[in-house]
């Protein structure tokens, strides 16, 4: 039996991550999601919050657990006996990255290869880091992450309004912010936006300047 191990922060999965293990669940006969926890790096969503939404997505992969770790992935892989780690790959930058932590990992264990799996096209720009700056100024994420996290970003970015855009009527009314992206939405939808190079929104005076 083969195990294989597919680390990240998962801050939060996306579909991208989704697809992964959808792929890689039919080369191994069991995989581990492993939620990465590190001290020094700051997560949008707590170790639990990630743990209880990657619990539910992966409930249709009957190879597929989750677990959260706080130390090195090889030394995962070696208490587990996994043998192989997945990583995906989605241009030359990730490839660069990924080589040479191939390299290191591989130098502490052996044991452990790195496979890699690229990303599908579909999927090539999805990126946590973006998404949650999409998600922060009310943009639509539902393209990019599942249902479930979809939701708890909304959730996450409803508590900070008025710094942040919430869908909620009342934050719409009284949040600065709030009110210019409605009403850059609004002209973008009455004006043709290929004849309006710059809209340049002023969030402290409430005025819109074309």
């Amino acid at each position: 039996m083969t195990k294989a191990v597919f680390p990240g922060s998962f801050d939060p999965m996306t579909n991208g991550h989704i697809n992964i293990i959808q792929r890689a669940a039919k080369l191994f006969d069991e995989i581990d999601v492993v939620i990465a926890v590190n001290d020094d790096k700051k997560y949008l969503f707590s170790t639990e919050e990630r743990l209880s939404l990657v619990q539910e997505l992966i409930m249709p992969f009957r190879n597929v657990s989750v677990h959260v770790w706080d130390g090195l992935i090889v030394e995962y892989a070696k208490q587990t006996g996994a043998k192989v780690l997945i990583r995906g790959i989605r241009n030359m930058n990730d490839f660069s990255y990924e080589f040479d932590l191939s390299l290191m990992n591989h130098n502490l264990n052996p044991e452990v290869e790195t496979l890699y799996i690229p990303t599908d096209q579909k999927f090539l720009l999805l990126k946590s880091s973006a998404i949650k700056e999409l998600a922060k100024l009310g943009g639509d994420v539902s393209g990019m992450v599942p249902e479930n996290v979809k939701k708890a970003l909304e959730r996450k970015y409803s508590q900070g309004c008025p710094q942040f855009f919430v869908r909620a009527e009342q934050g719409r009314r009284n949040c600065v912010l709030c009110r210019n992206i409605l009403i850059l939405t609004f002209l973008l939808k009455v004006f043709d936006k290929k004849d309006y190079s710059v809209i340049i929104i002023d969030t402290l005076i409430g005025t819109v300047v074309l």
